[in-house]
C-alpha cells in the first residue's frame, strides 16, 4: 500500500470514529431497555459474579425473559470497571467494534478483489458513512458484536487460503465464527449456511488443507459445546416461540383457516391447497423475506420505520446505481464469479432469521448483511469510474460526487444529531431517565415509592436499577429479579413497580411516578419528566402535597370571587 493509500485509510477510520463517538453519550438521548439491562447485568456480574437473577456466569442472559446471548454483557464488564455504570460503558465496546469492522472491511474487500487497494478503500469508506451502520453502531447492542466477529471470521478464512502458515488463520476464523454464534440470535442461522457456502465455493482449495480444517473446526466445536447446551434448553427456546411468525396464534392463520373451510365446503381444491396451514407458512415466510429487499424500505423511511435515522433509508439513494453496476461488473468478468457467489449468497442468507421472526422487515436482525452491499457498490464505483474519460470529465465527476457525498453527510448530521433525539426520545424512554435522579434525591422523604410499569414507564424497574446503580449484592439479598416478563410487577425495598390504581391507592407517605393517564386531572405534580420535544412523559405526584395545593388553589379562587 502506498503512503497516499495509507493516509486515505487512516482518514476513513478517523471519519468512522468521529461519526460514532460524536455526542454518543447523548445521541441516542438515553439508554434503551436493552442497554439498561446490559449495563446493570454487567455491573452485577462484575461485583457478584451473577446476573440480576442471581445466576452465576450465565451463558444466556434471561433479562426480560427473552434469554439472549450474554457475550456482549461480558465484554461490557471491564468498561463498567473503568468507567462505572452508565451509557458510556455500555456503548463504548460497540463503537470500538464498529470502527474495527470498518477497518476489517478494507482488508476483506482487498482479499476478495485480488489485492485491490482502491476497492478496499471504497468499501471501507461506504461502510464508514453508512447511515445504517452509524445508527446501529452507536447503541450498546449485541448485534454489533455478532456482525463484527462475522466479518473477522470471513477475513481470517480468506487470508488462511493464501498464507503458507494456514492453521493460525483458520483457527482465528473458527474462533471468530464461534464467538459470533454466541453473540446474537440471528447468527445461529446465518453462520452455518454461510460456512457451507464458502466451503462449497473454495472446495477445490480446501481439499488440500484437510488437516488445518479439521483442527480449526474442532476448536470451534469445543467452544460451542456449552453454547449448544444452553441455546437448546427449554428456556432458550422462549425467545424463538415469542418472536416467530409461525406462532399458531398469528391472526394470519385464523384468517386463512376460515377461507380453507369455505374452500372445502365448495369443493375448491386450489383454494384448499392455497389456504392450507403449511401453504400459509410458506406465504408468510416468502412475504417476510422479500420485504427486506423492498427498495422503498432500503432507500427511504416513509412509515416511521424502527432502527433508522429519521427520513433516511438504510442506504443512500445514490448508492443504488453503484450496487447495480457492481453486480453487472462481477457478473461480466468470469474470474469474479466466485466473489459474486459469496457476496450475493451473503446477502441472500442474511434475511433468513428475520424472515421467520415478527416485525419484518427488521433492520437489526439483518445487520450481518453488512458490508457485502458496500463491497459490491465499491466494485460498481470503480467500474463506472473507469468508464469516465480522463481529464475534465473526471474532474467534473469528482466535483459532483463530492458535493453529493458532503450533502448526504450534512443531512445525516442534521437528521441524526438534531432531529433524531427530539423525534425519537420517547422510544428511548428519555422522560423516565430524566425523572429517576429527581426521585433518588427525594427518596428519603417517603416510606413507599410506587412506579408505574405501563406505557411510558415500561420495565421501569430496570431503569431504576441502572440509573440508581443499586448495589447488586444488596439487590440479590432482597431477592433479585423474579421475572422480567412484560406484565411482571417488582418490589425493591421501598420501591414498587406496578400499575397505579389511583382510586384504590393507600397514598399515605407515598410518592407516585406514573403516566399522565394514571392520575386525575387537577393534581399538581412534584415533577414532570419531559421528552426532547417538550411532551410530558412522566409525572411525579405526592398525594398529600398535591391535594393541599389543590385546596389552596380553590380557596384562592373563592377569595377572588368574593
Amino acid at each position: 500500500m502506498s503512503r497516499v493509500h495509507t493516509l486515505l485509510l487512516c482518514g476513513i477510520v478517523l471519519l468512522a470514529l468521529f461519526l460514532r463517538v460524536y455526542h454518543f453519550g447523548s445521541v441516542p438521548p438515553s439508554g434503551t431497555l436493552d442497554e439498561a439491562s446490559v449495563g446493570y447485568n454487567a455491573y452485577s456480574i462484575l461485583t457478584t459474579g451473577a446476573d440480576e437473577y442471581g445466576v452465576r456466569l450465565p451463558l444466556l442472559l434471561r433479562a426480560y425473559d427473552d434469554w439472549r446471548p450474554a457475550l456482549y454483557v461480558y465484554l461490557v464488564v471491564p468498561f463498567v470497571k473503568f468507567f462505572g455504570v452508565g451509557i458510556l460503558a455500555v456503548r463504548l465496546p460497540s463503537v470500538i467494534l464498529s470502527v474495527a469492522a470498518v477497518l476489517a472491511t478494507y482488508f476483506l474487500a482487498y482479499e476478495l478483489l485480488r489485492k485491490s487497494v482502491k476497492i478496499g478503500l471504497a468499501a471501507a469508506a461506504l461502510l464508514a458513512i453508512s447511515p445504517w451502520h452509524v445508527y446501529t453502531s452507536r447503541t450498546g447492542h449485541e448485534v454489533n458484536l455478532g456482525a463484527a466477529l462475522f466479518i473477522f471470521g470471513t477475513l481470517f478464512f480468506l487470508v488462511a487460503l493464501k498464507k503458507k502458515q494456514k492453521l493460525p488463520f483458520f483457527i482465528a476464523s473458527s474462533i471468530s465464527f464461534a464467538l459470533s454464534f454466541f453473540s446474537y440470535q440471528s447468527e445461529k442461522i446465518i453462520i452455518p449456511l454461510f460456512l457451507l457456502l464458502i466451503c462449497f465455493v473454495f472446495r477445490e482449495k480446501l481439499r488440500t488443507m484437510k488437516r488445518e480444517i479439521v483442527i480449526a473446526a474442532t476448536v470451534g466445536i469445543l467452544l460451542l459445546i456449552p453454547v449448544f447446551v444452553a441455546f437448546f434448553s427449554p428456556n432458550a427456546l422462549v425467545r424463538l416461540r415469542g418472536t416467530t411468525v409461525f406462532y399458531e396464534l398469528n391472526p394470519v392463520y385464523a384468517e386463512h383457516a376460515k377461507l380453507f373451510v369455505a374452500a372445502k365446503e365448495e369443493g375448491n381444491i386450489v383454494g384448499q391447497v392455497f389456504h392450507h396451514s403449511k401453504a400459509v407458512s410458506v406465504q408468510i415466510f416468502v412475504s417476510s423475506y422479500m420485504s427486506h429487499f423492498n427498495p422503498v424500505w432500503l432507500f427511504a423511511n416513509l412509515k416511521h420505520d424502527r432502527h433508522k435515522i429519521p427520513d433516511m433509508g438504510l442506504f443512500y439513494l445514490w448508492e443504488a446505481p453503484f450496487l447495480l453496476a457492481g453486480l453487472f461488473a462481477l457478473l461480466k468478468e468470469r474470474q469474479n464469479r466466485q466473489l459474486l457467489v459469496i457476496l450475493v449468497g451473503w446477502i441472500l442468507i442474511s434475511p433468513l432469521p428475520a424472515a421467520i421472526s415478527t416485525d419484518a422487515p427488521h433492520a437489526t436482525r439483518i445487520f450481518t448483511i453488512l458490508p457485502s452491499p458496500q463491497i459490491i457498490a465499491a466494485v460498481g464505483f470503480l467500474y463506472l469510474w473507469e468508464k469516465i474519460p480522463k481529464g475534465l470529465y473526471r474532474k467534473v465527476a469528482i466535483g459532483i460526487f463530492a458535493a453529493i457525498v458532503l450533502g448526504s453527510l450534512s443531512f445525516v448530521y442534521k437528521q441524526y444529531f438534531e432531529v433524531f433525539p427530539k423525534k425519537e426520545s420517547q422510544s428511548f424512554q428519555f422522560a423516565l431517565a430524566e425523572t429517576i435522579p429527581f426521585i433518588l434525591a427525594r427518596e428519603h422523604e417517603y416510606k413507599n415509592i410506587v412506579f408505574s410499569n405501563r406505557l411510558d414507564l415500561y420495565q421501569s424497574y430496570m431503569y431504576y436499577l441502572f440509573y440508581s446503580k443499586l448495589d447488586p449484592l444488596m439487590y440479590q439479598k432482597l431477592g433479585g429479579t423474579v421475572s422480567g416478563g412484560y406484565e411482571e410487577n417488582h418490589t425493591i425495598g421501598k420501591f414498587t413497580f406496578r400499575p397505579i390504581d389511583w382510586k384504590n391507592e393507600d397514598k399515605e407517605n407515598t410518592l407516585y411516578i406514573g403516566n399522565q393517564l394514571d392520575f386525575p386531572a387537577g393534581l399538581n405534580p412534584e415533577f414532570q419528566g419531559k421528552y426532547k420535544d417538550g411532551t410530558i412523559g412522566v409525572v411525579v405526584v405526592d398525594p398529600a402535597r398535591s391535594e393541599n395545593r389543590e385546596i389552596e388553589r380553590i380557596l384562592q379562587l373563592n377569595s377572588a370571587n368574593m
